[in-house]
């Protein structure tokens, strides 16, 4: 009895919502040519015009026909070298060159899964800003643009970039400019055309220490003790023959025992390593630097050139040991996947020294309304995540970014496509500090770590132990 008592309810709702339903639609149809037509036709109008605009702003992946693609990889290596007198970068003082102590590269490494192609490029210099990047990037057509990074190994012994040293003005010669950007696309042109099939492996190693200092390579003289013995590996063979194509160490350290009364022009002690690696594993060695904010080498600055030769051989042999001796551990992977994405990134200039230098037009490049633009990169690459920073990070900024990263191998790319200057952690700066004062400013440190989150899709960082119980000394 009561079941259909509910059950006639239930259908007089029904027929009377029907009923409602049917005259509101009549009602409408009452209003249509007036009102839902112009309507229709004006959305079907900005929906063309959406369609459009998104067809020409994004891209969307390439269709591939199997089999799956194998995975390759293709190094070439050109000579940067200038072939007359230059004023060398770095230092305070004067420098013009008397001769080369060993050759300047560059070296680019273009990698491709056959769904992605990327090149990582660097080159013996002290620096290489956005701008010229952006130009350099254009200048080939064997990988897209946006694909392409390129680092400099930040030697202080190589040609006057930075426009900050140097007899003001004079110091960086924009024909050398052209020249290298000209070598950077060239040796990206040839590194694609030497794309073989591959296979890659990475590992990673640890250089001793001993009270707070790399034992006979490096030390914090900006924050004594902490120091990130950290030497990353990559190493890559052709398939079936393993026969060596690159070798890539990611290892922080300032390349400036060569000092400030030095004329010859070098790698530093980079020079002396690629040799090392080239002999013991083969193949081309690419060094990107890691932590090398506010770390100088043992024998820093240098004058003799015979203590210098001395110092740069001894780190030399020590990185080389444990860059090999990882090489030869590596995890092989038959067929990583590779991935990049970048983001937009704005460093406000607020460094009274470096508004000074770009005031009084000393600097080649000026900033727009205030703020350095440039950029950060995430590169994937097998198991292994490549944070690329546009500057000198140190340690501590290092450390947070690692501890973001999810990846078993973690890459830190300093010096990657522009210089900014120091990333000093928030909890150490100090205002009239010189690698303070020779940055883009107080905003370093905040812009890579939200670039960093936007790349990872991190929100957090744990604080590294060094930091434990330190706050921001920020300005406010």
């Amino acid at each position: 009895m009561m079941q259909h008592f509910f059950s006639g309810a239930l259908c007089n709702t029904v027929s009377c919502l029907a009923l409602l339903a049917d005259e509101h639609t009549d009602e409408n149809d009452m209003m249509a040519d007036d009102l839902w037509k112009p309507k229709a036709a004006q959305i079907e109008k900005e929906a063309l015009e959406a369609s459009r605009r998104i067809h020409q702003d994004c891209k969307c992946p390439a269709r591939i026909p199997r089999p799956v693609p194998e995975f390759r990889a293709g190094v070439a290596e050109l000579d940067i070298t200038p072939s007359k007198p230059h004023y060398l970068d770095g230092y305070y003082t004067d420098r013009l060159s008397t001769g080369v102590h060993d050759p300047l590269m560059v070296k680019a490494l273009v990698l491709d899964d056959g769904r992605t192609r990327i090149a990582l490029v660097v080159m013996d210099a002290i620096a290489y800003f956005y701008d010229w990047v952006v130009e350099a990037r254009k200048l080939q057509s064997a990988v897209l643009p946006e694909n392409i990074v390129i680092c400099t190994t930040h030697s202080h012994s190589a040609p006057c970039l930075l426009g900050v040293f140097g007899p003001p003005g004079k110091s960086v010669d924009p024909e050398y400019v052209r020249w290298i950007g000209q070598q950077t696309a060239k040796a990206i042109e040839q590194a694609a055309a030497n794309l073989k099939p591959a296979r890659l492996g990475s590992s990673e190693a640890r250089l001793p220490v001993e009270n707070g200092e790399i034992t006979g390579v490096g030390r914090n003289w900006h924050n004594p003790g902490v120091v990130d013995p950290t030497i990353l590996v990559i190493r890559i063979v052709e398939s079936g023959s393993n026969h060596p194509i690159a070798t890539i160490i990611n290892h922080g350290n300032h390349p400036d025992v060569l000092g400030d009364r030095t004329t010859v022009t070098s790698a530093d002690y980079f020079g002396y390593i690629y040799p090392q690696m080239t002999s013991a594993m083969g193949g081309t060695t690419l060094i990107f630097n890691r932590a090398l904010g506010g770390v100088e080498p043992i024998g820093q600055g240098e004058n003799n050139l015979a203590k210098a030769e001395a110092h740069m051989k001894r780190i030399a042999d020590i990185v080389s040991a444990n860059a090999i001796q990882a090489a030869q551990s590596v995890q092989w992977v038959e067929s990583p996947r590779i991935s990049i994405r970048k983001t937009r990134c704005e460093f406000p200039m607020l460094s009274k020294e470096m508004q000074e230098v770009s005031g009084r037009g000393i600097s080649p490049v000026k900033p727009k309304q205030g703020v350095e633009i440039t950029e950060m990169s995430l590169i994937e690459i097998g198991p292994a995540q490549m944070l690329t920073v546009p500057g000198e990070a140190h340690p501590e900024v290092a450390f947070k970014l690692c501890d973001m990263m999810s990846a078993r191998y973690r890459f830190i790319l300093s010096m990657a496509d522009d210089e900014i200057g120091y990333i000093v952690p928030a909890e150490l700066y100090n205002p009239e500090g010189i690698q303070e004062l020779l940055s883009t400013g107080q905003d370093n440190e905040f812009v890579v770590l939200s670039a960093a989150s936007r790349l990872l899709g991190v929100n957090g960082y744990v604080e590294p132990e060094c930091l434990v119980g330190k706050k921001s000394r920020l300005p406010q």
